[in-house]
């Protein structure tokens, strides 16, 4: 709900939700879910290698931590993280990892479109 939204909907909105309703406007369920098709696509675009490393990434380790957690040479992890940019259509592996924590993308290589399922 929008701050600005009439004091009307606010209060109809909170009484839908006590009745156990989202609240969401269809053109928002809509949005999410482009979303989260896109970001699954994205995902299962990346190699399970690539998927490792992304994850990684997102916590905050470095070259070095990822090629002895992996058993790969840095050489190696710079050309995965090269290719994740590319793939995620990033400039940074900063970017790449906001990308993956919005996402809530886990170590497995559970993709965000089979989640809850």
């Amino acid at each position: 709900m929008l701050k600005e939204a009439p004091r009307e909907d606010i209060v109809a909105a909170v009484g839908g939700a006590g009745r156990g309703e989202t609240g969401f406007r269809p053109e928002q369920v809509e949005r999410a879910h482009r979303w989260w098709e896109e970001v699954g696509q994205k995902w299962e675009s990346l190699m399970e290698r690539e998927q490792e490393v992304l994850t990684l990434v997102a916590e905050g380790r470095s070259n070095r931590e990822i090629a002895a957690i992996l058993w790969i040479s840095e050489k190696t992890v710079e050309k995965h993280v090269g290719q994740i940019l590319e793939k995620l259509g990033v400039s940074t592996r900063i970017e790449a990892a906001i990308w993956a924590v919005r996402g809530n993308l886990r170590r497995g290589g559970e993709s965000p479109q089979n989640k809850g399922e």
